[in-house]
């Protein structure tokens, strides 16, 4: 999870402490073939995402927060996962 994504989930997850409800948190594991194959996807999106936006030409302001939106998913985990892998 990246920064943004961790502080608004932990905004959330404070809210319904606050009401009495406890979150449960659960971690699914995949196999090691799906693992690989999840990581080479996001970090290809990454890649070509950051391409695209170092390269085009003429990008609306929507498509260009759209690619930023993608580039910027993978975060540190998402190498640590894959360098753990």
């Amino acid at each position: 999870m990246n920064r943004a994504m961790t502080i608004e989930f932990n905004g959330f997850e404070a809210r319904l402490q606050a009401k009495g409800i406890l979150l449960l948190k659960m971690q699914i594991y995949a196999t090691r073939e799906k693992q690989c194959k999840t990581f080479g996807k996001r970090l290809a999106r990454e890649v070509i995402a950051e391409g695209l936006l170092n390269k085009a030409k003429r990008l609306t302001r929507q498509q260009e927060e759209d690619l930023e939106l993608v580039a910027y998913k993978v975060d540190g985990d998402d190498y640590r996962s894959f360098e753990n892998y």
